[in-house]
């Protein structure tokens, strides 16, 4: 993306106020405000990453449950 797309759509959810701002010199930081986004974030990637185990088990023939706990353990 282009970087004015970018500060356009940053501004869009500063102005939401999910996120908050801090001067850094010149350039401003921006950070997520709220912990239950950072919640919700948490349990989408989690969702994705059991799905995306359940289906590459099911392609290798192997029970979702015992590829989660290898990926856990190595």
């Amino acid at each position: 993306m282009k970087q004015g797309n970018v500060s356009k759509q940053v501004g869009a959810l500063y102005d939401a106020q999910l996120f908050r701002r801090a001067r850094e010199g010149n350039p401003i930081g921006y950070a997520i405000r709220d912990d239950t986004i950072i919640q919700l974030r948490n349990l989408v990637c989690c969702k994705i990453e059991n799905d995306a185990l359940a289906q590459v088990a099911a392609f290798k023939g192997v029970s979702s449950t015992s590829a989660k706990k290898k990926s856990q353990s190595g």
